[in-house]
């Protein structure tokens, strides 16, 4: 079986053979599973990739990978892949519905890598718009009905509101976005997480105006956006912090180190009328000298 090299500090070099006694617990549905603390995540063997990235367990991804080597009896298999014989029935038809191995008269083989790999994907995308489906659907029944029930907060309210983590930041952005006529975005930080916010700008029938700092990586996909979107798009010295003003709302993104997500992010929200004015006041400084960005020039 596959194996790799995984180096330590203040050790020698060390191998990570997937053997059941080390790397293989019991899920609860009975199938074997990945628990080993001494290989590195940053160099997972052939297994590790195929259970992780492709939702096979253990015992398949065994399977699988020895059936790369041909055409194999069930028994040949269960010695190839060290598999227990009574486990091997079950795992080839589990990997045969996954579309991973054919059978062939009293012999199973691989399907090809490419064929295999790109059918499971397509198993994934297939599951999840439906489950996307299934997900509008509530949300339009949850909106309907708990719509009209909850309270908002008085207009003349003003407020300072924590969000933490990226999830939290997005939802919000969403609610601001799609209520406030006037915004404003300086996006620094956040540009590396575009992926979260693009959605809720698209469906912007207004303009909006962005401000990123003038070493900004920007592809010819940001640049088309904004200016399929209608938005302007503007690089500024000095730009320090990720910054939406909207209306009488302004929300500020800080780094949390503390946060094990990717995108580690605190924002604060704060809900005021003069503060609002007074950071607009102060960017539209910055926009009157900042550099206009179009799609031919970034």
């Amino acid at each position: 079986m596959p194996k790799f090299s995984a180096q330590h500090s203040n050790e020698t070099s060390v191998h990570c053979e997937p053997k059941p006694t080390r790397l293989a617990t019991t899920s609860k549905h009975g199938e074997p599973t990945y628990n080993d603390p001494t290989c590195d995540r940053g160099e997972m063997n052939l297994e590790q990739l195929l259970a992780e990235n492709f939702k096979l367990n253990l015992y398949e991804s065994r399977v699988y990978l020895a059936l790369t080597k041909g055409q194999m009896t069930p028994r040949q298999v269960s010695a190839e892949s060290q598999v227990p014989l009574p486990r091997i029935y079950d795992t080839l038809r589990s990997l045969e519905a996954k579309g991973f191995v054919e059978e062939r008269g009293e012999k199973f083989s691989a399907i090809s890598p490419q064929a295999a790999l790109e059918t499971r994907k397509t198993q994934f995308a297939t599951t999840f718009a439906k489950e996307q489906d299934q997900r509008a659907r509530a949300a339009e029944e949850l909106v309907k009905n708990l719509g009209p029930a909850t309270r908002s907060a008085p207009s003349d309210t003003q407020d300072v509101i924590l969000l933490r983590g990226i999830n939290a930041i997005s939802s919000k952005f969403r609610e601001v976005i799609s209520t406030s006529k006037d915004i404003m975005l300086v996006a620094r930080k956040s540009l590396g997480a575009r992926e979260f916010f693009r959605p809720y700008l698209k469906r912007r029938s207004r303009p909006v105006r962005i401000l990123v700092p003038k070493s900004a990586a920007l592809t010819e996909d940001d640049v088309s956006f904004v200016a399929q979107s209608g938005f302007e798009l503007r690089k500024a010295e000095n730009l320090f912090l990720d910054i939406m003003v909207a209306d009488d709302v302004v929300m500020l993104g800080v780094p949390d180190p503390s946060s094990q997500e990717q995108f580690h992010s605190i924002a604060v929200m704060i809900i005021s009328k003069p503060f609002a004015r007074s950071v607009r006041r102060s960017l539209d400084s910055v926009w009157r000298t900042a550099s206009q960005i179009n799609p031919r020039s970034k």
